[in-house]
C-alpha cells in the first residue's frame, strides 16, 4: 500500500518521509534537484512531496551517495577506494587546486564535496598532491631547506614564505589561537628555485652566532 502523503513536510520530516540521510536531502535542495520550499515556515506541499517521491531514484543518483567531510575521513575513503594511503595533506592539497570543492565549514575546518570524492578517480594526482601538499614546521623546514630555524623566520617575516595555516600547540591554553606556523613543501621547493637567493652563500653562515643573510630583508608589505 503506497503510504499516504501529508498536506506538508517541514525540513526533517521530508527526509524522514523519503527515506534518505539529512546531508543527501541538503545536497539534492542546494542542487535544485529537490523544489524550494513552497509553504510557509520552510515546508513543502503534498503535490511537491510527491513529485519529489516519483522521482527519488534519479534524484539520489545524482546527489551520490558519500556526505561531505573532513581532510582526516576523505583521506581514510580515498585510501580505501585507491587501496593506498592518501593523506589529509594530500586531500587539502586537491582541494587548494580546485579538484575537490569545499563545500562548507565545520568549526573552521573545511568540508569536502561528497560528490567530488566519489567521482574522483585520479590516484596519481593524489599522490602527488600528497607529496607538494605535505605540511611541515618551522623545524623541518629549515632541514630541508639546509638552514637554520632563523632563515625560515627572516623569510616568513619578508613574505617570501607564507605558512598554509597554522596548528596549536601542546603546551598552549585551549582557549589560544593556534599559533604553530605549518608550510606547504611546494612553497619550500618554489623557494629553493628563486634566482635572488644565493643558497650556498645562506648555509655557509650557518653556524652558531652568524648573522642570517635574510635579516637585511624588508618586512612584507601588511595588507
Amino acid at each position: 500500500m503506497t503510504q499516504q502523503i501529508p498536506s506538508s513536510l517541514g525540513a526533517q520530516q521530508f527526509p524522514e518521509y523519503l527515506g534518505i540521510p539529512a546531508w543527501q536531502f541538503e545536497r539534492a535542495l542546494r542542487l535544485g534537484h529537490i523544489p524550494a520550499p513552497d509553504r510557509a515556515r520552510r515546508r513543502w506541499s503534498r503535490t511537491v512531496v510527491q513529485q519529489v517521491r516519483d522521482q527519488l531514484a534519479g534524484i539520489t543518483a545524482a546527489t551520490g551517495a558519500v556526505p561531505d567531510m573532513g581532510a582526516t575521513r576523505a583521506a581514510a575513503y580515498l585510501t580505501e577506494r585507491f587501496d593506498t594511503e592518501i593523506t589529509p595533506d594530500a586531500v587539502a592539497e586537491l582541494g587548494r587546486q580546485g579538484a575537490l570543492r569545499i563545500a562548507d565549514t565545520y568549526k573552521d575546518h573545511p568540508l569536502y564535496d561528497g560528490l567530488d570524492l566519489e567521482r574522483f578517480e585520479d590516484q596519481a594526482a593524489a599522490q602527488e598532491a600528497g607529496r607538494l601538499g605535505r605540511q611541515v614546521t618551522r623545524t623541518e623546514a629549515a632541514e630541508l631547506l639546509g638552514v637554520r630555524e632563523t632563515d625560515i623566520r627572516h623569510l616568513h617575516r619578508a613574505g617570501y614564505l607564507t605558512p598554509i595555516r597554522h596548528a596549536r600547540s601542546r603546551w598552549q591554553r585551549r582557549r589560544e589561537a593556534p599559533a604553530v606556523p605549518l608550510y606547504r613543501l611546494g612553497d619550500l621547493h618554489t623557494l629553493q628555485h628563486r634566482d635572488d637567493i644565493d643558497w650556498a652563500a645562506v648555509r655557509a653562515t650557518a653556524g652558531p652566532g652568524r648573522r642570517s643573510p635574510f635579516a637585511a630583508l624588508p618586512n612584507a608589505a601588511q595588507p
